[in-house]
């Protein structure tokens, strides 16, 4: 025969299938409602399940065999961890609509900061060229107005110069008058 250990997470130890239920005292079944786990139904007389005891099941080869007090523990322990479940899902889904809400916030306000910035980035950029276009105009006009000025005192030259060179004539023509 080969041994059989099995510990359980229930509050107390299943029985063999080849022993008979174990029978507690009235002490140790005392001891053993205060110390193990309380069901929401309440306590074990008012058939709420309130704790598991070894006496309301038995392991058979194939089969588990369940008091009524024992199948309504299990059912509040299942019923308990399905509430869990629903309210960790719940939970879930808030924070993730409310992480969503905040992204949706946090992309908005990324794109305002980058539409501002752009908008800046522009008006620095138009500015930078309406200076250059004006510097450029300024140099234009500087120009313009030396090649004037160029012609102006040539021109200017010019005319003294044939006034002077048309004085001796004129004294010549004088003189010869």
């Amino acid at each position: 025969k080969a041994s059989f250990s099995y510990s359980s997470p229930l509050s107390s130890p299943l029985p063999s299938p080849y022993s008979p239920p174990k029978r507690l005292s009235p002490s140790a079944s005392a001891k053993s409602s205060k110390s193990s786990s309380v069901a929401p139904g309440g306590s074990r007389g008012g058939g709420g399940g309130g704790s598991l005891l070894a006496e309301d099941l038995l392991v058979g080869r194939t089969k588990v065999f369940l008091r009524e007090s024992a199948l309504t523990w299990l059912e509040a322990a299942r019923q308990r961890i399905a509430i869990d479940k629903v309210c960790a899902l719940l939970i879930a889904n808030l924070c993730r609509c409310q992480w969503r809400r905040c992204r949706r916030a946090v992309l908005s306000l990324q794109a305002l900061a980058r539409g501002r910035s752009a908008r800046l980035e522009a008006r620095a950029l138009r500015a930078e060229r309406a200076e250059a276009e004006v510097a450029q105009r300024r140099e234009l006009e500087e120009a313009a107005a030396l090649r004037l000025q160029r012609w102006w005192r040539l021109r200017a030259a010019a005319a003294a110069l044939a006034v002077r060179r048309a004085l001796p004539r004129r004294a010549l023509a004088k003189a010869w008058l």
